[in-house]
């Protein structure tokens, strides 16, 4: 087992015993994610207990960084698109969820997931599965849930159905304006934001179409006509879990995992991160520039708070990290943001790279195990 990156950096850089510890809590996974997390921490300033100016600085000149992530520097930043998945209802003060979500499979699970073996529901059709862009949109939750319909559709050994995104989210809009309740609609639904809730009932009740009757390109507000609606395709049953509002279960990395095992695809939103005290557009921990060059999502630092924004991907893999975290791994996700994600994947300089491809990526077994607000699955066919 190779030494934590988090040894490797504080014997390299010299780092005192408060710099050492934000660094393991942070938990990069090489130099190119640690000088990402402290480019975008200009908080740490202010403290002066973490020489954020000096450490950069080294990492720079100790020629550590990678060139695809010195390249990535150099372009102009990408932004994340608007709305989307926003958070679910605060717990009020006083209180208490007392109630696990109806029908959580892994009470009796164990939980360590280093001992597994790998899962790849995308090695089959990743060459022949188009990407998806959604463009500025905030409609992941559409092109999450649609991606996990059109891998559980596709036939053994061929193409998976290109079903319509756009339409999936028109519905769930539709379906959250006519029965507002949790389950479909979240805060920020004004600012365009959806659930997972909402698809499943969608895609039970009313199925989806295909993408050429309701193309990607379509307004997103626009409703489709009565005869794209007599072709689409229904997809049940469903399974489905909110975390956001009800009592936080146990094992909820293992629940993930276990779908994958029975060959089922697991839509999730979930939320992500920005540093402390950032304004509006700043870059959060899913748009650092060694995150969009390799997909890897960072692991928020622990001082970084959740934004009121999220996002949805569809998880597709899981691969255990023996030498990063002996009880965890990482979960690989179709991404709905074409080839500008992962930019550099696969990594060619590994024999057996985690990220497969352009507009994939992975996630930490932590990051779903403690941040994660829904879960969808549909059951094969």
């Amino acid at each position: 087992m190779n030494a934590p990156f988090s040894i490797v950096a504080t014997e390299t850089l010299g780092l005192n015993p408060v710099e050492r510890d934000w660094v393991r809590a942070a938990a990069p996974r090489g130099w190119d994610a640690l000088h990402a997390i402290l480019a975008a921490s200009a908080y740490l300033d202010q403290a002066g207990e973490i020489r954020r100016a000096a450490l950069l600085a080294a990492i720079e000149a100790g020629g550590y960084l990678s060139d695809r992530y010195r390249r990535k520097m150099m372009e102009p930043p990408l932004r994340p698109p608007v709305g989307g998945v926003l958070r679910p209802p605060p717990i009020q003060p006083g209180q208490v969820l007392n109630n696990f979500p109806p029908g959580w499979p892994a009470f009796d699970r164990p939980p360590a997931l280093g001992a597994e073996e790998r899962v790849d529901l995308i090695g089959p059709v990743l060459r022949d599965w188009t990407l998806r862009d959604q463009g500025a949109d905030g409609t992941c939750v559409g092109f999450a849930a649609a991606a996990a319909a059109e891998r559980v559709l596709a036939p053994p050994g061929q193409r998976p159905p290109r079903l319509s995104a756009i339409f999936l989210y028109r519905r769930m809009r539709r379906l959250a304006e006519r029965d507002p309740k949790p389950l479909f609609m979240p805060l920020g639904f004004d600012r365009g934001a959806t659930k997972l809730g909402a698809a499943q009932a969608v895609m039970q009740q009313e199925g989806v179409p295909p993408e050429a009757d309701w193309p990607d390109e379509s307004a997103p507000d626009a409703d489709p006509p009565d005869e794209v609606l007599a072709r689409a395709r229904k997809v049940a049953p469903v399974a489905y879990w909110d975390l956001g509002t009800a009592r936080r279960p146990p094992n909820i990395a293992r629940a993930v995992l276990d779908l994958l095992k029975e060959g089922r695809p697991v839509a999730v939103s979930l939320p992500v991160f920005l540093p402390p005290g950032s304004p509006p557009g700043s870059t959060d921990n899913w748009w650092l520039d060694s995150v969009v060059a390799d997909g890897f999502v960072q692991d928020p630092p622990p001082d970084w708070p959740a934004a009121g924004a999220g996002h949805a991907v569809c998880i597709l893999g899981f691969r255990p990290d023996p030498d990063r975290d002996l009880d965890g791994g990482w979960f690989v996700f179709r991404n709905s943001l074409g080839a500008r994600w992962a930019t550099d994947a696969p990594d060619d300089s590994v024999r057996d790279p985690v990220v497969p491809g352009r507009g994939y990526g992975a996630i930490s077994a932590r990051y779903i195990e403690r941040a994660v607000w829904e879960i969808m699955s549909p059951a094969l066919p």
